[in-house]
């Protein structure tokens, strides 16, 4: 049953989602906004809905009524879609190794697992899933 609604055959007067995301290293924050206000200005225009997107009105009832009555009738807002955002963080920058505190990390890996291993800057930007444990990793074939 939809929130805020008494029965299951009703629709709510208001609705919600959360969306999350992982931005890529070479993207921003600014970007992904550009993006939804890309995608739904047109959507939000074309069902004659107000756009609020991050603070700025970006469709306004105005708008929608002029297009209204250009075609000879007057229609109201069939609504507000708002875009918000929250905990807004850019992607980490590309570590830098020669910075001291890259060689500070390398040394102490080098002391504790011995000064063959080999340290180098890496970003993993797949999938969020953990790694496989040793039990389900096959094992190499001997030759």
């Amino acid at each position: 049953m939809p929130a805020n609604t008494v029965t299951v055959n009703s629709l709510p007067e208001n609705a919600s989602t959360l969306v999350n995301h992982r931005i890529a290293v070479q993207d921003s924050v600014q970007r992904v906004k550009d993006h939804y206000i890309h995608i739904l200005r047109p959507w939000a225009q074309k069902r004659h809905f107000e756009f609020q997107a991050f603070g700025d009105n970006v469709v306004t009832r105005a708008q929608n009524e002029r297009e209204m009555s250009f075609f000879g009738g007057h229609l109201s807002s069939a609504g507000t879609l708002t875009l918000t955002a929250h905990d807004e963080l850019e992607p980490s920058p590309v570590s830098n190794h020669g910075d001291p505190r890259f060689d500070w990390l390398a040394g102490t890996l080098r002391g504790v697992f011995g000064e063959e291993v080999i340290v180098a800057p890496v970003l993993l930007t797949g999938e969020p899933r953990p790694f496989p444990s040793r039990s389900q990793l096959k094992p190499a074939r001997q030759c």
